[in-house]
């Protein structure tokens, strides 16, 4: 006899939570500490795609990003579609 195996769900998993937030504004915040600001635009298997404020259109591979922060999570001015900080003082939540 197998045993089944258990997988525990905290909230949203990235499907969902990538799903909720596409055509929105995010702020994909990579491993190097650079942060994007964009509109999430696509999403597959190991790439976001992200366009930016100037009309560009950004390919960023998951496993260089940190976390994905929703534009309501995020404080100060609106996406500027440069690497900008994520508040007014720089600092991350």
């Amino acid at each position: 006899m197998s045993k089944k195996k258990e997988t525990w769900f905290f909230g949203p998993g990235e499907a969902e939570y990538l799903s909720a937030h596409a055509g929105k504004p995010v702020v994909l915040v990579l491993k190097t500490d650079e942060n994007l600001e964009g509109v999430l635009v696509g999403v597959d298997a190991y790439h976001l795609v992200l366009r930016r404020r100037d009309g560009l259109s950004v390919l960023v591979a998951k496993h260089a990003v940190a976390y994905v922060l929703g534009r309501e999570h995020v404080e100060g001015p609106s996406p500027s579609g440069e690497a900008d900080a994520a508040s007014p003082s720089g600092e991350r939540p």
